[in-house]
């Protein structure tokens, strides 16, 4: 990097540093074994290397950290070439060992000198800019901005503030009733996580994606789950009712062993039996290995939960999972229904979610409901239960018990 640096600086040339992460990487050698992972890993050094100039510098930094230094650039285009060919490049598949192996990377991207004028600087940005690139998902590439700096400082920030949250039991739930349209009654409700941030309620997109990241989404959850079942339990009391509860489960939380113990220890504190909950899961939970996430969620719906898909016809593969998955329930994402009955593609979309649920004996709960109109077509299309404005918006706690009181008023 020193004489790139040096070299660029007399010729009036560009250097650009590539720092490469492989996504998942540790899934591999956990799940398949170092040897297989050393294996992935001098293959994706060739594959790589195989797409840089003999100028260029490619090197593993250690773990599955690679850095490339791209030197003699004339526009900063050609960076952005190399990182787009080696994404394409390692998302295909790898043949080790008579076994298929799927990866991908991760890129961030600085330039000299613009980015920085020395060897610190520019690897410091580089991992900043593939930080960010691994936020937004798997397979992709950030160039280093001051911008993405700045937002990063925001993030630690707001990862101290989160871990304060924690300790003083800043987090609270709010509750979005399922209604039964054949019943017209509500049946159940969603659990909805909120922060409490001096006076001011903030919703998951705004911090759930950094509590995910740092793993601290499974003590604020297990210290939540109590809350939950106990408020349901008492829901079923006062009104003489079986309302179920639908939790949303986060693959971080999935992924430890105590998630099980957890939730039974829940359960015997609340005095609330398994079959009112409803766990939630979504597909980016089957993405690792599907067959151990198969026998997770077969043992929970043994022991008296039901599990729902929630975010159902945004993947890739939802058919796959309902053939081989332990699924009782699917939630049709809100994207279908907002358009409702006016685009035919939502209209079809929704018929045929609505069919496979009846084929495949699984409840399909409509999400996003806010007008009569959607509601109506639902019911001619066979749709049993909602969820949405149209019905409640999410409520705290005292606010579901004065709304239940009314309903129960209505009725009488």
């Amino acid at each position: 990097m020193h004489h790139a640096i040096v070299n660029a600086k007399t010729h009036k040339h560009l250097v650009s540093v590539l720092f490469l992460d492989l996504d998942k990487f540790k899934n591999i050698n956990d799940t398949l074994g170092h040897d297989i992972g050393d294996l992935l890993l001098i293959e994706v050094g060739k594959r790589v290397q195989a797409l840089c100039s003999p100028n260029d510098t490619v090197c593993r930094l250690g773990g599955d950290e690679f850095l490339i230094i791209l030197e003699d650039l004339t526009h900063y285009e050609k960076a952005i070439t190399v990182a787009k060919e080696i994404i394409a490049s390692l998302s295909k598949p790898f043949y080790l060992e008579n076994k298929i192996i799927s990866t991908s990377t991760s890129i961030g991207i600085t330039y000299y000198p613009n980015d920085g004028d020395n060897i610190k600087v520019l690897l410091k940005n580089a991992d900043i800019a593939m930080y960010r690139s691994k936020a937004r998902g798997a397979g992709s590439y950030e160039i280093y901005t001051q911008e993405l700096s700045d937002l990063i400082k925001e993030m630690v920030k707001l990862e101290e503030r989160l871990k304060k949250a924690i300790e003083r039991n800043e987090f609270l739930m709010h509750y979005q009733p399922i209604y039964d349209l054949h019943k017209q009654e509500v049946i159940g409700f969603e659990a909805l996580m909120r922060w409490n941030y001096k006076g001011t309620l903030y919703y998951p997109d705004s911090f759930l994606h950094v509590m995910e990241e740092n793993k601290m989404i499974i003590e604020a959850s297990s210290a939540l789950l109590v809350s939950i079942f106990s408020f349901i339990k008492k829901l079923n009391d006062t009104f003489q009712k079986e309302f179920f509860i639908s939790v949303n489960v986060s693959p971080v939380q999935f992924g430890v062993d105590s998630f099980h113990d957890n939730l039974i220890e829940a359960l015997e504190i609340s005095a609330l039996e398994a079959k009112y909950v409803c766990l939630e899961v979504t597909e980016n939970l089957f993405l690792e290995n599907i067959q151990e996430i198969s026998t997770k969620l077969a043992r929970l719906q043994s022991y008296g939960f039901s599990i729902a898909l929630d975010d159902f016809g945004t993947g890739y593969s939802s058919l796959k999972y309902l053939k081989v998955l332990p699924i009782n329930k699917l939630k049709l994402d809100r994207i279908f229904v907002q358009e409702l009955p006016h685009s035919k593609n939502d209209v079809a979309i929704t018929q045929s979610v609505l069919a496979l649920g009846q084929n495949f004996n699984v409840q399909v709960i409509v999400e996003g409901v806010e007008t009569k109109e959607q509601c109506t077509f639902l019911e001619e299309n066979g749709c049993q239960f909602i969820q949405g404005y149209l019905i409640s918006k999410p409520m705290s706690e005292e606010n579901v018990l004065s709304f239940l009181t009314k309903e129960a008023e209505k009725t009488l």
